[in-house]
C-alpha cells in the first residue's frame, strides 16, 4: 500500500496537508523523516508517525474479533468480487486490517485492528504466539504420525511441528500450532495423506472465540490484549 494513500484514508489529513508535512519533516516512516509519499508500507509492520504522534493514535488504536464464516476472502478487495472483509470492516470506525488471513474454507477467529506493532506481535514467529484450530479428518490419525506431528516435519517452505494434538472424537482434533504461514494446517495433515473436511480456529494467544456468533464481530479491550500478550511472551 502507498504511504500517501494509508495516511489519507487513517488519519484527519488531507493529500495537502500531508505534502506539506512533508516538506516540515514532519513525516516519519520508521524513526526516519520521509522524503517522500508514494513509497511502499506494511501497516502490519511499519511504523508511521505525523508530528511525532504514531498514525494509528490519531483515530484511535482498535482490537476486534470477528467470526468469519466459510467462504469470506480474508482480504479487503476481491478481484472477483467474491464476499470479502470490506463487506464487514464497513460497520467498524476504525480503518483497521485483519492480523494474518484464514483460507476462504476456515472459519472461526480472524483479528481486525490498525495497531501494526500488535499485528506484528501476534504474526512473528519469535514471539511464539499459539494458534488453535479444531480440524475434521477422512480418518483417524494413526499414532506413528501423531509423532510424526509433534516431532516436526518439513514442508516446502521450511519446518512445522504441532505443539499439541488432542483427539475430541470421530475423527476430529484440537491441534495447537506456532507457525502462521499459508494454510499450514491443511499443508500439514495432506502431506501425510489425510483429507481435511473442516477446519475451524478458536483460539489466537490469550484472545479466544467465545460464544461469537458467525459472521458478528466485537470491540476487545487493546490495553488488555497488549498485556495479556506480554505474559504470554514472557
Amino acid at each position: 500500500m502507498r504511504l500517501d494513500q494509508y495516511l489519507v484514508s487513517h488519519t484527519n489529513y488531507t493529500r495537502r496537508q500531508l505534502y506539506t508535512m512533508l516538506t516540515q519533516g514532519a513525516i516519519q516512516l520508521n524513526g526516519k523523516v520521509c522524503e517522500s509519499l508514494s513509497g511502499s508500507i506494511d501497516p502490519s509492520v511499519d511504523r508511521i508517525t505525523a508530528h511525532g504522534v504514531r498514525v494509528t493514535d490519531v483515530i484511535g488504536i482498535a482490537i476486534y474479533r470477528y467470526h468469519k464464516p466459510v467462504g469470506i476472502i480474508s482480504t479487503m478487495t476481491d478481484p472477483s468480487g467474491r464476499p470479502c472483509l470490506a463487506d464487514v470492516c464497513r460497520h467498524i470506525p476504525e480503518p483497521v486490517f485483519p492480523v494474518g488471513r484464514l483460507d476462504r474454507d476456515t472459519s472461526g477467529l480472524l483479528l481486525l485492528t490498525n495497531d501494526g506493532q500488535l499485528a506484528n506481535q501476534i504474526l512473528h514467529p519469535r514471539y511464539r504466539v499459539e494458534k488453535q484450530y479444531v480440524v475434521q479428518l477422512n480418518r483417524i490419525i494413526k499414532s506413528s504420525d501423531c509423532n510424526r506431528l509433534l516431532g516436526g516435519l518439513f514442508l516446502d517452505d521450511g519446518p512445522v511441528r504441532l505443539t499439541r494434538l488432542e483427539s475430541l472424537g470421530k475423527q476430529q482434533y484440537r491441534v495447537v500450532i506456532e507457525q502462521g504461514r499459508n494454510r499450514i494446517v491443511r499443508r500439514l495433515f495432506e502431506c501425510m495423506g489425510y483429507r481435511v473436511d473442516g477446519l475451524h480456529r478458536d483460539v489466537i494467544g490469550p484472545i479466544q472465540l467465545g460464544r461469537l456468533a458467525v459472521g458478528q464481530v466485537d470491540e476487545l479491550n487493546h490495553q488488555r490484549i497488549v498485556a495479556s500478550l506480554l505474559n504470554v511472551n514472557e
